[in-house]
């Protein structure tokens, strides 16, 4: 089984370091990674350029595509059969990849969605997604975090088709199969003043804030990007 994973990148300069070297030593590395950064005026682009892991990595540049257009652009230059989306900001566990492939193998679902910690600006846990939706009343299958994901290609070929995306549910809608791996697989960072990316206090992370803050930044994500055609 071939694997890329896919990275967007735009101003990650202050993070986007840790997070290379976490895929780089991962216990089975990726076959292919591409790196799309979206016009950075910070130093991402050149601390990409200086990224050497031990498998091909390829680098784009250009254009202001915003979010969804971003990794898009990423993902359409892939040739793997699971496909692993990659924030610039967060930390992925060594054995990420190596049990997203054995899961893969070991099923016939085409979309699978790992727990993760969520963690403060210096990676400190501070919470699990999957144990938060419980606490909410929310089933696991709701977790559509892209970060956390790996699907098949089949997958973003119908995704392809729609013509204004918002990426993490949209893969979520097009799959087939949806597994959940109770494994957190990755430490997702929340950085900015103490404010997490959910618009709230890491002090007063709890259910109803990961909800709320989970839905304000799918719908600040949707401004950013705009309607796209996804086909090449």
């Amino acid at each position: 089984m071939r694997v890329s994973v896919v990275m967007a990148t735009y101003n990650g300069g202050r993070w986007i370091t840790e997070q290379l070297d976490s895929i780089a030593a991962q216990t089975r590395p990726p076959d292919e990674m591409v790196i799309s950064d979206d016009g950075s005026t910070d130093d991402t682009w050149a601390i990409v350029q200086r990224f050497d892991p031990p498998f091909p990595v390829t680098v784009l540049n250009g254009g202001h595509l915003g979010f969804v257009g971003n990794f898009s652009r990423a993902i359409l230059a892939t040739s793997g059969d699971l496909i692993l989306p990659c924030d610039q900001d967060d930390w992925w566990e060594p054995t990420k990849v190596e049990r997203m492939v054995w899961h893969a193998e070991h099923s016939d679902a085409d979309l699978f969605v790992h727990d993760a910690w969520i963690c403060d600006a210096d990676l400190r846990p501070r919470a699990r997604i999957l144990k938060q939706q419980r606490l909410r009343g929310m089933p696991p299958t709701a977790h559509n975090k892209g970060c956390c994901m790996a699907f098949r290609r089949p997958v973003w070929e119908r995704v392809r088709e729609v013509q204004g995306c918002g990426f993490d549910n949209d893969l979520a809608a097009r799959a087939r199969r949806k597994q959940m791996v109770q494994e957190p697989l990755m430490k997702y960072r929340l950085h900015g003043d103490n404010t997490s990316a959910w618009g709230v206090s890491l002090d007063r992370i709890g259910p109803v804030e990961v909800g709320r803050g989970l839905v304000r930044r799918a719908r600040r994500r949707l401004r950013e990007s705009g309607p796209i055609s996804l086909r090449k």
